[in-house]
């Protein structure tokens, strides 16, 4: 994921191949069965790691941004890849998601 909004970032990919990323990893953490039931799901404690090694990564990113129009056109950026980590949230309890 880090290298993918890297790609986005720097103007390589579009916006919605992003967001389909998150979506198709999300497809990756649970898997459903038959009428939706989860028959297996990600480690709940994985997930949160993951979140927030990807926040805080986005965060010193936009950190390092410097000030200016750089670091608004970053910000913006910014809140596209958390649409990806809300894709991968879905398979989080509510206490596992206040973790982070």
């Amino acid at each position: 994921m880090l290298q993918s909004f890297a790609l986005y970032a720097d103007g390589s990919i579009p916006e919605t191949e992003l967001a389909s990323l998150g979506k198709l990893l999300a497809g990756a953490v649970v898997v459903h069965g038959a009428q939706f039931k989860t028959l297996k799901r990600m480690d709940s404690r994985a997930l949160v790691t993951i979140h927030t090694d990807l926040i805080d990564w986005l965060s010193r990113k936009i950190a390092e941004a410097g000030k200016g129009s750089s670091k608004v056109k970053k910000t913006k950026n910014a809140l596209l890849f958390f649409k990806t980590l809300v894709a991968l949230a879905g398979a989080l309890d509510g206490k596992e998601a206040m973790k982070m």
